[in-house]
């Protein structure tokens, strides 16, 4: 198969990104939703570089069955406020409340380092003798599995 070098970056691309993304996604779509109640703010000691942190605890129940989530971040939140928490059908321990940023910052995080790098490659200037010149072409086989061919 014979690859420009933008179908390349965007396949390495997709290939970096899709482990975070898919994991995220499956997790979501066997998600169930509850309401908790914002039972108290939590504080951690993330070391003396970051400072003290805070976060809010939420209650919810499932079935007869009682659980707690930390949110990742101290949200706006008065105690005793109901908010939606999402949390695996077969194990409610494993929860989290149902807002963009508890949700996704995990994941952006974890595939940042990753994508950078693949931004790197596709971005970086001929002078600088880049791995994936801007007009080569790209196989890949069986022996070597990617050859890179400069034009």
């Amino acid at each position: 198969m014979i690859l420009s070098r933008n179908q390349f970056c965007l396949i390495l691309f997709l290939i970096v990104i899709a482990p975070f993304l898919v994991t995220r996604l499956v997790w979501l779509a066997n998600a169930k939703k509850t309401n908790g109640k914002m039972a108290f703010i939590g504080h951690g000691d993330w070391g003396s570089a970051l400072g003290m942190s805070s976060y809010a605890v939420i209650d919810f129940k499932v079935g007869s069955n009682a659980y707690s989530v930390n949110s990742d971040l101290n949200l706006d939140l008065q105690q005793g406020e109901t908010i939606e928490v999402l949390y695996e059908k077969n194990n409610p321990a494993d929860a989290i409340v149902n807002d963009f940023y508890n949700i996704w910052a995990k994941t952006i995080a974890y595939a940042l380092f990753p994508v950078l790098i693949v931004i790197v490659l596709f971005v970086m200037p001929e002078k600088m003798d880049p791995l994936i010149p801007r007009k080569s072409k790209i196989i890949i086989s069986k022996e070597p599995f990617i050859k890179i061919l400069r034009e």
